[in-house]
């Protein structure tokens, strides 16, 4: 029988070890932070920043322009109901507005 001292271990040797799947496992982590990194260079050095920064305005005009919207449409809304009912919109229960309603509707005729 030949002596395996000094040798290296065979494959089917070295794959019984958990070190060998440790190895695999920390091989394709690497290769796989190697792969985002070169993904995220290539996307950062293809953004432009003028184009990031006009994105972010549009966005904020946008958000702005429908807050807008809602307070103007609330003001009226409120200053109706305070007016015929004197109360605010956002106080009232539903018959209240459906009654203050039907006096806009009296006083239409």
């Amino acid at each position: 029988m030949a002596s395996t001292e000094g040798r290296a271990p065979d494959l089917s040797q070295r794959m019984s070890t958990p070190a060998f799947y440790e190895r695999i496992a920390v091989d394709v982590r690497v290769e796989r932070l190697n792969y985002t990194l070169i993904n995220l260079e290539a996307n950062m050095a293809s953004s432009d920043p003028y184009k990031d920064i006009n994105n972010i305005i549009k966005i904020a005009f946008i958000v702005a322009l429908i807050l807008g919207s809602y307070n103007l449409w609330s003001f009226f809304n409120s200053s109706r109901y305070q007016a015929l009912c004197g109360a605010s919109f956002w106080e009232l229960n539903r018959p209240e507005l459906e009654s203050c309603l039907d006096q806009k509707k009296e006083l239409d005729k």
